[in-house]
């Protein structure tokens, strides 16, 4: 069995190496104190009046609110949503970032806990710098090395990227990425030490990957290629037995979403590609690009590479296969990934950021043995780690002299002069008590979405609007659009509203007729809309009449709108003096419009929508039209009625996904439809 050192230190380095230990404690108390400093205010982590807005993050909260409570109340995770998309079912299948949220909101008691939400984002970010040196000491490398990794961790864990991906909502992919440098490290030290507490532990940390993100097997697949090719022959069949058994009961625990996921897999529908560039050519320029991403990645892509081969030179074999392992397939995925479908789903220039998480290890050895070893050379004692010291602070002085402004951006992610958005601004509320006062559950309200993602036109990048049902309450509405512009499921298709784009096509192709038709089958009798295309087309419409305007939430100092598409559809449409009006307006404010025509959710026969809640609709007051009502409701195998009816799927108009169709000859007081479960 190989060594667990390194041979490069000398015996006297063996003794306690307090100066390590207290680079790490400083290293991890720093971040635990900016780990708090990336909410707004103390508030923010006290209260449930503060939940995070930018991007993702609330459709995070939301559908953790809805699966933490379908898990209490079902035993799964995975319901049916009646405020969204004409219906759909909440499941892994494409919010695959949710699982944290709903485990954090089910220990608060399942249902709409945004503290929780904020406390459990808090831990993660706390145990994603815990995780990489933890990672790399189980690995076998020194208290030395295990202190520069933790470093070099804690800042990639602040650097652009990284941050990014934090902010965005991508925190789940974020926390399975450094929790594969854990698991690569107590794979390891099973490997060494084939103990009880050590398998309890491997099991442990690969169902928690695997559960934190549903890519995990990807993270953790070259790892494994790497660590069984150099262990094949070490050990007897029950250690392969026991590390076999260690990944089936990861699977096990797992399969309470798996499950759902594989049953939805029909649903997702095609889409558009984020992060997913067709060169390497792209990666390469980010490595060469002149902020502080670029020079700090290839930095780690250097000096992890060198780290890797001084392992495998030292005699470290496995470690440097295991680790090399999981760092080829992450860099392919980014390099090479967006040149097939296949790993384009992937979207695989997110690999970048489990690729230097687990470069950090190799490059923190190497930088400390070298460290060592070059201290010995000048001289040993208290020389010669003075002068080792004097030249890395000299190698740092002239890092920041020559790259100024990866030293401003490293300045300012370290002083986290950006904290998340949380809580609910003015302009929110005002929204919402309007939308209670202005609407009623009678008929859908067609939402205007956005997909804020770009930080350099909204630096605010707020997406509030998949709160909406929980924040109107017992004032119940439903929704077409506000949930996510970018759901890739069939249920989504024709029920999108966002960015001007309404089904898919830009607002201004859509004919008054299309319109009409569009808001009969989905009972649409409220538009609330932001862009200056949309807000100008729905003023133009005759079926639609404004009948408030409000302030919306954006960036302050945010320029007028700049969209050329927006500004050619309306040049044509209204004039450029209309045109320019309605470009200076802006994408700040809301336009609501009430829709006149007649409300009802039963496209074939009559009744009215008694109430609605996740899983279950009531109808009331039925009478069928020709043996059967037809529903503006989607379609859900599992759905039963009480008393107990034939139902049948019905397609209407191109909706991939059909309403439902309720078969029967009588009239009836109260129908109950509810999610059955396949019971």
């Amino acid at each position: 069995m190989e060594s667990a050192t390194t041979e490069l230190v000398s015996p006297e380095q063996s003794r306690r190496p307090w100066f390590a230990i207290a680079m790490i404690a400083a290293v991890f108390v720093a971040h635990v104190v900016q780990s708090f400093w990336i909410f707004p205010t103390p508030r923010a982590l006290m209260d449930n009046e503060h939940p995070v807005l930018l991007v993702d993050h609330a459709l995070h909260l939301y559908h953790g609110a809805l699966g933490s409570q379908f898990l209490r109340e079902h035993g799964t995770p995975w319901g049916f949503d009646p405020f969204f998309m004409a219906g759909y079912p909440e499941s892994p299948i494409w919010d695959s970032s949710s699982n944290l949220s709903i485990l954090f909101q089910f220990l608060a008691g399942g249902g709409y806990h945004p503290r929780a939400y904020n406390i459990g984002l808090l831990v993660c970010s706390i145990l994603v710098v815990a995780f990489i040196p933890l990672g790399a000491r189980a690995s076998g490398i020194r208290v030395s090395e295990t202190a520069v990794t933790a470093l070099l961790a804690w800042l990639y864990f602040h650097s652009e990227w990284t941050d990014m991906f934090w902010r965005s909502g991508l925190f789940s992919f974020v926390t399975a990425s450094a929790g594969t440098v854990l698991f690569i490290g107590l794979l390891l030290r099973y490997d060494r030490l084939p103990t009880r507490v050590g398998w309890i532990m491997l099991a442990g940390i690969s169902a928690a990957v695997w559960f934190a993100h549903v890519t995990a097997p990807v993270l953790v697949l070259g790892a494994l290629i790497g660590f069984l090719t150099t262990t094949a022959l070490r050990h007897t069949w029950r250690w392969r037995l026991a590390v076999v058994a260690a990944g089936v009961l990861a699977l096990v625990v797992n399969l309470i979403w798996i499950g759902p996921f594989w049953h939805f897999r029909g649903i997702r529908s095609p889409q558009i590609f984020f992060m997913a560039p067709e060169t390497g050519w792209y990666l390469v320029n980010q490595y060469l690009a002149n902020d502080l991403d670029g020079p700090l990645n290839l930095f780690l892509l250097l000096v992890g590479g060198l780290g890797l081969l001084a392992w495998w030179l030292q005699g470290q074999r496995v470690r440097a296969a295991t680790f090399g392992g999981a760092i080829l397939v992450c860099l392919g995925l980014a390099l090479f990934g967006g040149m097939w479908n296949l790993t384009k789903t992937l979207e695989p220039l997110r690999f970048k950021v489990p690729l230097h998480f687990l470069l950090a290890a190799p490059a923190g050895s190497l930088l400390a043995v070298g460290s060592a070893r070059l201290a010995r050379s000048l001289g040993g004692g208290r020389k010669g780690p003075v002068l080792v010291t004097l030249g890395w602070s000299l190698a740092l002085g002239i890092a920041v002299i020559m790259l100024p402004n990866g030293a401003a951006i490293l300045k300012k992610q370290l002083l986290v002069e950006r904290p998340l958005v949380a809580g609910l601004q003015p302009e929110m509320h005002q929204l919402v008590r309007t939308l209670r006062e202005t609407t009623d559950p009678s008929a859908r309200v067609l939402f205007e979405d956005q997909l804020r993602l770009h930080e350099n036109t909204d630096p605010e990048c707020t997406h509030w609007t998949p709160l909406l049902p929980i924040l109107l309450g017992p004032e119940k509405r439903l929704f077409i659009g506000g949930l996510y512009h970018m759901a890739f499921i069939t249920n989504h298709i024709n029920t999108s509203f966002g960015d001007f784009h309404l089904n898919g096509r830009p607002i201004d192709t859509c004919s008054p007729e299309y319109l009409r038709a569009y808001c009969q089958y989905y009972n649409i009798g409220w538009a609330v809309c932001w862009s200056p295309l949309s807000r100008c087309c729905f003023d133009q419409w005759g079926q639609s009449h404004r009948i408030a305007t409000l302030p919306r939430f954006n960036s302050p100092n945010k320029p007028i709108s700049t969209n050329m598409q927006q500004w050619k559809a309306l040049t044509r449409r209204v004039g450029s003096e209309r045109a320019k009006q309605y470009m200076t307006e802006g994408e700040g404010q809301y336009n609501i419009y009430r829709i006149e025509r007649p409300r009802s959710f039963f496209l074939n026969g009559q009744g009215r929508l008694a109430d609605v809640a996740l899983n279950r609709i009531e109808l009331a007051d039925t009478t069928p039209n020709k043996g059967s009502l037809i529903i503006s409701m989607h379609w859900l195998d599992t759905w039963r009625t009480e008393p107990p009816l034939p139902l049948a799927p019905f397609y209407v108009n191109d909706d991939p996904v059909p309403f439902v169709q309720i078969s029967t000859t009588q009239a009836h007081k109260r129908i109950v439809l509810y999610n059955g479960y396949g019971r």
